[in-house]
């Protein structure tokens, strides 16, 4: 028996405030709503592709971010 449903229409809508994208994905069986928070800019420029360790001061300061999560 297969149970996926097929999507037939997805309508994607903005919050009055700009802060969540609001999915609205019909299907076959019934409707789905997603909220996916919009993420806030940034002046920081992404980490190199092959990694922040050729700038060992940019690699200790993502490197404290991924410390402060696991103590948080």
């Amino acid at each position: 028996m297969d149970t996926c449903s097929k999507l037939r229409h997805v309508n994607v809508i903005c919050s009055p405030k700009d802060e969540v994208l609001e999915v609205n994905c019909e299907l076959e069986t019934g409707r789905k709503i997603y909220q996916i928070t919009i993420a806030k800019p940034t002046s920081e420029s992404p980490p190199h592709g092959a990694g922040s360790f050729h700038d060992p001061a940019q690699h200790a300061v993502y490197m404290d971010r991924v410390e402060a999560l696991f103590h948080s």
